[in-house]
């Protein structure tokens, strides 16, 4: 009875309070069959717990010790539950197929029986597609979730659903639709009197506002977000919207504000937990930050910060690839020579055995190792022999012009398909590409000269592919797909290695040589501190620049006129355009300035819609001119294919000596002069106080 009471008290305790050691010690005070149910959604339970923890493996044992009990029981609720679990974890570990797979078959089960846990599957298959990348097929899913509740009083899932198809339409650019969305989140909010998530959505509006270089909406919806995170203690996303606005501002030119976002970001990861993706966006903000200061050691600092964070998610990620697939699959073969070719199929290592009853990390790290050693890499074999029947498992990677357009498409659109043995999957054969072929009862057929191809993949690019052919060629299993799945894995890990490892060694030389340290900083300031594609360089460099006209100014007691020209490419109140006619719109821009210019005048950028101008004037009434010129120059509007922009042009303008010795007190006030002009003005400049009571025109 004691037990019994024990047990209880799990079942009853809130998931998120409840401790590993706690219900393991109900576990063994009992095998009573009478609640063998009740241990079974104990053993759910500690796969949460596992699965909050990191602790895949274990978790997934847990779920499959409760999947057990269930299917004895015929207990379909506790079934379905447990099959939850094991597909959330194969989504946190990336294997999105197998996820989906599991999620599908749940769904299959319930057909309309449980609106609740149907909702609740629908939700994570959409979750699982947008890991994935999937977005259209994501907005798919969560639309039938909609509709599911569209006639119930359920608030929260409902701001939940409009709140995921906004972030998901801003991933598909379509950028009103989702601003149409993520309002709909604020009204469901507000209607309700509820605070569930109102910061994410501020945030996704600011980042949707920041794509559509509407910066100023930008910047006050993340600090609208970041007012609602800290009321809401809610520091996860306190920091993720600290990080946001540390890139907006990298993105504007004001880099010591960034450096102040992203280091209060980092300080509060570093007090609840350390999150990958977090930290290594903040190294990178603050490594760009630097850059642009022409602070080169600290730059290369960060960098180096960033490729150790790398290499270590990288090894984490190995090591639980490794413990997942050792639940699933051995590898066992008979001895056979281990083959290394190069491009023109000439053997470069032979002879290398693989012993028999070798499990499947000893395979990859056979195959590991074998691409390591060859730098200019294109083929590996390896026979092997299974059910007495031998095997050529393949690898081939990408080289300038290796594969055909064929091949290629073949192993883009094999990219795309779940492989699994009720699906069609697409075999590619080299006499008749891009044919279809069914699988049936665990067993691909096809005729002569066919083998399957699994693509390798680094990120969305495909950089090779991983090939089988069966003695037979028409006996492929789904332990054989297994196999080439996880090669092909291990080896995108190993191409990711060695791509790092290519960084650090090169940061690494460049840190041991004093004179490369020197020499770097001078090409820093030239390659670093321009714009790429207009060659007009940054604030840092701009300044530089600025300090050895002034010198010369000052020999010949001459003035220098500062310009902060802000200009704004706007098409309508809402801040929309389309990208391509935006670039069209910021070159006729830069080609308009320059136009103007003398070859001692300096142009810089600050940021996207901001440029600095320094000229060398006799008067007062000489740049007033030069001003009146670029003002009308900069007002024609600006024709594109798809639309007519009306540039709106505010100039901000100092002098040297008159306003101040200091370059940072000229730009701040020039600045302050632009942005004293009226919104409403198309066009105007205005000059710093005292300069002889000159004021802005329209």
């Amino acid at each position: 009875m004691e037990n019994k009471k024990t047990v209880n008290k799990v079942i009853n305790t809130p998931v998120e309070t409840i401790t590993l050691g706690f219900i393991e010690d109900a576990i063994k005070l009992t095998h009573s069959t009478f609640i063998k149910e009740k241990i079974a959604y104990n053993f759910i339970k500690k796969g949460w717990v596992d699965l909050e923890t990191l602790l895949y493996s274990k978790a997934l044992k847990s779920f499959n010790r409760a999947l057990k009990i269930f299917l004895k029981k015929e207990d379909l609720d506790g079934y379905l539950l447990s099959c939850h679990g094991i597909a959330s974890i194969y989504k946190e570990c990336k294997q999105f197929n197998k996820a989906l797979e599991i999620y599908f078959k749940i769904l299959a089960k319930l057909q309309s029986k449980d609106s609740e846990l149907r909702f609740i599957t629908l939700k994570d298959i959409a979750n699982t597609y947008y890991s994935w990348g999937a977005y259209n097929e994501t907005i798919k899913y969560l639309k039938i979730a909609l509709e599911i509740i569209k006639n119930e009083e359920m608030v929260y899932r409902k701001i939940y659903i409009h709140y995921n198809l906004g972030r998901t339409y801003k991933k598909l650019e379509k950028f009103n639709t989702a601003q149409e969305s993520l309002f709909m989140t604020l009204t469901l909010c507000d209607a309700n009197g509820i605070n569930y998530k109102i910061s994410e959505t501020l945030t996704e509006l600011g980042n949707i506002f920041r794509k559509t270089k509407n910066y100023p909406r930008s910047e006050s919806f993340h600090i609208r977000a970041l007012q609602y995170a800290k009321s809401s203690r809610d520091y996860s996303a306190h920091i993720d919207i600290l990080l946001n606005l540390g890139g907006l501002m990298l993105h504007l030119g004001n880099y010591e504000k960034c450096l102040q976002f992203v280091n209060s970001a980092l300080e509060e990861i570093d007090q609840i937990e350390q999150k990958y993706s977090k930290v290594l966006k903040g190294y990178h903000y603050i490594y760009m930050a630097y850059k642009f200061l022409g602070e080169v050691e600290e730059s290369i600092k960060y960098l180096q910060k960033s490729i150790i964070l790398k290499e270590e998610e990288i090894e984490r990620v190995n090591k639980l690839q490794y413990e997942l697939l050792q639940i699933d699959l051995k590898f066992s073969i008979k001895p056979e020579s281990f083959i290394i070719t190069n491009i023109y199929n000439n053997e470069l290592n032979t002879k290398q055995s693989i012993y028999k009853e070798n499990n499947l990390k000893e395979l990859t790290a056979a195959i590991y190792t074998g691409i390591k050693n060859i730098l200019n890499f294109s083929n590996l074999s390896l026979y092997t022999y299974k059910d007495n029947r031998k095997i050529l498992l393949q690898t081939t990677i990408m080289k300038d012009g290796n594969y055909t357009q064929k091949e290629i498409e073949a192993l883009g659109t094999l990219a795309s398909v779940v492989i699994d043995e009720d699906r069609e999957i697409i075999l590619y054969d080299r006499d008749t590409a891009n044919e279809d072929f069914k699988v049936t009862k665990n067993r691909l057929t096809r005729g002569m000269n066919s083998f399957i191809i699994i693509p390798i993949k680094r990120g969305k690019l495909i950089v090779g592919a991983v090939s089988i052919e069966d003695e037979d060629k028409n006996k492929y299993t789904q332990f054989d797909l297994n196999s080439l799945k996880t090669i092909s894995a291990y080896i995108s890990l190993t191409i990711e290695n060695m791509r790092i490892k290519e960084e650090v060694d090169s940061f690494n030389e460049l840190l041991d040589h004093d004179t490369i340290i020197i020499e770097s900083r001078d090409i820093e300031k030239q390659k670093l501190h321009k714009d790429r594609e207009s060659g007009l360089p940054y604030k840092p460099l701009f300044i530089e620049l600025l300090s050895q006209a002034i010198k010369g100014t000052k020999r010949d007691k001459g003035k220098i006129a500062l310009l902060t020209i802000i200009i704004d490419l706007e098409f309508d109140n809402q801040g929309t355009f389309l990208s391509e006619d935006l670039i069209i719109g910021e070159h006729t821009i830069q080609e308009r300035l320059k136009s103007i210019l003398r070859s001692e005048d300096i142009l810089g950028r600050e940021s996207d819609d901001t440029y600095l101008l320094s000229i060398k004037m006799e008067s007062i009434r000489g740049c007033r001119i030069v001003a009146k010129k670029i003002v009308s120059e900069l007002k024609k509007p600006i024709f594109t294919e798809n639309q007519k922009i009306q540039p709106r042009v505010k100039i901000g303008i100092t002098i040297y000596p008159d306003n101040s010795l200091n370059i940072s007190d000229l730009l701040d006030k020039s600045k302050k002069c632009a942005t004293k002009i009226p919104k409403d003005n198309l066009v105007g400049f205005e000059f710093s106080e005292g300069i002889h009571n000159i004021t802005s025109i329209d």
